[in-house]
C-alpha cells in the first residue's frame, strides 16, 4: 500500500477517510489498514534502505561529479535537487540521485554552497571529492563555497543545455513571439479547450491528413519545446487555411479570432517559418542528445555545437539572403552566439572531447583549444604520475613485510617508475593518439575498458573527465516527479517525507541499476 500510494501521489490522509475505510471493509473485511504514521514510516524506511545502497555504490568511487538544481515547487517552497554520476570499477557509468532536500532561509550562493556539501559528504568514500559540478550559469559561485566546505577544487561546468535553452529563448521571443508564438498558443490553447472549435479542426485535419492532428503547447521553460512545437504547426498549415476560410462565415464567425492569418500555405510568413524550424529544429535534438544520462554527454559538447554552425551555414548558402533577408539576420544571430558559447566553453569539455576515443582530435574542433586542453590535461597527468611514484617508492620500505605473490603485482605496476611524469606523458598520448578513432555509435567506456591496460593513467582521466554530464537533466527529472506531491493543498508532508516518496518512485530504476 506504501508503495502504491507513492507511484500514484495519493495523500496519506485517505487511510483516515470513511469512504475509503468503508470501501476497504467491503473489499477485504480482514485487512486492516495501517495508519497515516505508520505508512508514513515505512515510505521512509524504505526509501532510507535505497538510499544506503546508493551510498554504498557511490563510497567507491574515488571522482564522482555531482549535478544540482534549484526548484521551486506550486507551494512556492523552493527545493534542491543533487545527482551524482560516476564511472565505476567497471567502466559502468552510473547516474544516482542521493538528495531533494528545502532550502530554508536565503538562498545565497555560499548558503547553497554548503548545503550541497553537507548532501555530498555521506555519499563520498574516505579521502574521496568531487570532480567537477554542473549548475546553471546563476548558481556558478556555489561550487566555490562547496569547494570550500569539502577542502578540495572542484571543476565547475555550467549546464550546455541551460545556455542553448537561453539562446533559442531569446532569439524565439526576439523574432517570432509578435507574429507567430502568440498567435500559435491561442489556437492550440483553443483546440483543447472549446469542443466546437476542436471539431472544426477535426474536420480540417480529415480532409488532408485522413485524421486529426493532436496539438500540444509548449513548456515555458523549455524552449526546445517552442522549436517541436512550431516544427508540429508547418506539418499542418494546409489544416489551419482551410480552419481560417472555414470560420470567415456562418454560425463559425465566432472562432475566426482564433485562428492564425498567416495566409496560403505557401506564403511569406509560413515561408518563413519553414525555414526558421529548420534552422532551430537541430538545436533542440542536441539539447535531447546532451540530456541523456545513461550515456557519455559531455564530450559531445563540442561536436554539437560544430554541427549547429555547419546547420546555419548551410541554411544561409541554400536559401540566398536576397530572397531571405530575414532569415539571414536570424541565422547570423544564431551564429554569433555560438561563438559565444565557444569563447566560454570550459576547458573540461575540450579535454572530455579528446578522452572520448569516439570525438579525439576532432578535425572541427580548433586547433588552439585542443592545445590549451591537452596542456592542462598534461599537467594533471604528470602531477598524478609523480604521485603514484612517490606512493610507491614508499611502499617499497615496506616490501619485507609483503608476500612474494604481492611483490610479484607490483613489479608488474611499478615499471612507469623507470621513467620519468613527461615521459609517461609522452609514451601514453603518442600511443593514444595512434589508435584509431572509435565507431561514433560505440560505447567509449567500453573502449577504455577494453584499452586501460597500455594506458593506466590516461584511463583514470577518461573515467574522471568522461563522467561529467553536459546538463542538468537528472535533477530536473527529479523535478518533475515530485511536483504532484509538493502543492498548495499538501502543505503538511516533512521533508524527509518528500524525499522518501521521490526515492520510493525511482526505486525500480535504482534497484535495476545497482543489480
Amino acid at each position: 500500500m506504501a508503495i502504491c500510494f507513492a507511484d500514484c501521489h495519493i495523500p496519506l490522509n485517505i487511510v483516515e477517510n470513511e469512504s475509503f475505510l468503508d470501501f476497504f471493509s467491503v473489499a477485504s473485511p480482514l485487512y486492516k489498514i495501517p495508519s497515516r504514521a505508520s505508512l508514513r514510516e515505512l515510505i521512509c524506511v524504505e526509501a532510507r534502505a535505497i538510499k544506503e545502497k546508493i551510498r554504498l555504490k557511490t563510497q567507491k568511487c574515488e571522482h564522482p561529479s555531482y549535478c544540482t538544481d534549484l526548484w521551486k515547487s506550486k507551494a512556492r517552497d523552493y527545493y534542491l535537487a543533487v545527482t551524482l554520476q560516476i564511472v565505476d570499477e567497471d567502466w559502468h557509468l552510473w547516474n544516482l540521485p542521493i538528495a531533494f532536500v528545502p532550502i530554508f532561509g536565503p538562498h545565497t550562493a555560499e548558503a547553497v554552497g554548503n548545503l550541497i556539501g553537507d548532501v555530498l559528504i555521506p555519499f563520498l568514500g574516505k579521502g574521496f571529492k568531487p570532480f567537477a559540478g554542473v549548475i546553471d550559469g546563476g548558481d556558478v559561485a556555489s561550487i566555490k563555497f562547496t569547494s570550500k566546505k569539502l577542502d578540495c577544487t572542484i571543476k565547475d561546468n555550467t549546464c550546455i543545455c541551460h545556455l542553448l535553452n537561453n539562446i533559442i529563448k531569446r532569439m524565439l521571443n526576439d523574432y517570432l513571439e509578435a507574429d507567430y508564438l502568440t498567435n500559435w498558443r491561442t489556437f492550440v490553447a483553443r483546440t483543447h479547450k472549446s469542443h466546437p472549435f476542436n471539431e472544426i479542426w477535426e474536420e480540417c485535419c480529415q480532409q488532408f491528413y485522413g485524421a486529426k492532428k493532436i496539438l500540444q503547447l509548449d513548456t515555458p521553460t523549455r524552449w526546445s519545446s517552442t522549436v517541436m512545437m512550431l516544427a508540429k504547426a508547418v506539418t499542418v498549415k494546409l489544416a489551419v487555411e482551410r480552419m481560417y476560410h472555414t470560420t470567415q462565415a456562418g454560425d463559425r464567425m465566432e472562432h475566426f479570432e482564433f485562428v492564425p492569418n498567416w495566409g496560403p500555405a505557401a506564403s511569406e510568413m509560413w515561408d518563413l517559418l519553414d525555414k526558421v524550424v529548420e534552422l532551430f529544429l537541430p538545436t533542440a535534438e542536441a539539447i535531447a542528445l546532451l540530456e541523456g544520462e545513461k550515456y557519455v554527454t559531455q564530450s559531445l559538447v563540442l561536436v554539437q555545437l560544430c554541427y549547429l554552425e555547419k546547420v546555419a551555414l548551410s541554411i544561409k548558402t541554400k536559401y540566398p539572403s536576397q530572397l531571405n533577408p530575414q532569415l539571414h539576420v536570424i541565422a547570423n544571430d544564431l551564429l554569433e552566439e555560438l561563438n559565444q558559447l565557444w569563447d566560454n566553453l570550459p576547458v573540461d569539455s575540450v579535454i572530455a572531447s579528446i578522452l572520448d576515443p569516439r570525438t579525439k582530435w576532432h578535425d572541427k574542433i580548433p586547433a588552439q583549444e585542443i592545445k590549451e586542453a591537452l596542456s592542462l590535461l598534461k599537467k594533471e597527468f604528470m602531477e598524478l604520475v609523480s604521485k603514484s611514484n612517490e606512493v610507491a617508492n614508499e611502499a617499497d620500505e615496506m616490501r619485507e613485510e609483503k608476500s612474494p605473490f604481492e611483490l610479484m603485482f607490483e613489479d608488474l605496476s611499478s615499471s612507469s617508475r623507470k621513467l620519468s611524469p613527461l615521459q609517461v606523458w609522452k609514451q601514453e598520448i603518442n600511443v593514444y593518439q595512434g589508435l584509431p578513432r572509435a565507431d561514433y555509435k560505440s560505447d567509449p567506456l567500453f573502449w577504455w575498458k577494453v584499452n586501460s591496460g597500455q594506458l593506466p593513467f590516461l584511463s583514470l582521466f577518461a573515467k574522471r573527465y568522461l563522467a561529467i554530464p553536459a546538463s542538468q537533466a537528472s535533477c530536473e527529472r527529479l523535478f518533475s516527479i515530485s511536483k504532484n506531491d509538493i502543492t498548495e493543498t499538501r502543505t503538511s508532508m516533512t521533508p524527509e517525507l518528500v524525499e522518501a516518496l521521490l526515492f520510493l518512485r525511482k526505486r525500480k530504476d535504482i534497484t535495476n541499476l545497482l543489480t
